[in-house]
C-alpha cells in the first residue's frame, strides 16, 4: 500500500460530514457541466473509498442521492476512475 493511500485512509477515518471539506474536494476535483437539462456537477477520483465518502457527504449534507459511475483507464495501469455525478434535477433540492 502506497504512502498516499495510507494518508487518504487515515484522513477518511478522521473526517466528519463538513461542508468545508466538500467545498475543498469540489474545488480540487470537481467540474461543472452544462446539459440540455441544466447544470451538472462531477467529481472525479481514482480511489473508491474517497468516491464513497464524497457520496456520503452530499447525501448527508443535502439529503439527495448522487450517482457514482466508473470506467477503466485504457493505459497500462488500468485503474478505475470513479465519477460522483450530481445532475440539475437533483440540484433544485439545494436551493
Amino acid at each position: 500500500m502506497s504512502f498516499t493511500v495510507k494518508v487518504k485512509e487515515e484522513l477518511l477515518n478522521l473526517s466528519r460530514f463538513d461542508n468545508s471539506e466538500l467545498s475543498a474536494i469540489i474545488k480540487m476535483s470537481g467540474s461543472l457541466g452544462l446539459t440540455g437539462d441544466g447544470l451538472t456537477l462531477s467529481i472525479t477520483t481514482e480511489n473508491a473509498k474517497i468516491a464513497r465518502h464524497i457520496y456520503e457527504l452530499i447525501e448527508n449534507l443535502y439529503h439527495v442521492q448522487p450517482e457514482i459511475k466508473y470506467h477503466q483507464k485504457t493505459n497500462l495501469r488500468k485503474n478505475r476512475v470513479y465519477n460522483v455525478f450530481f445532475g440539475s434535477k437533483r440540484q433544485r433540492n439545494l436551493e
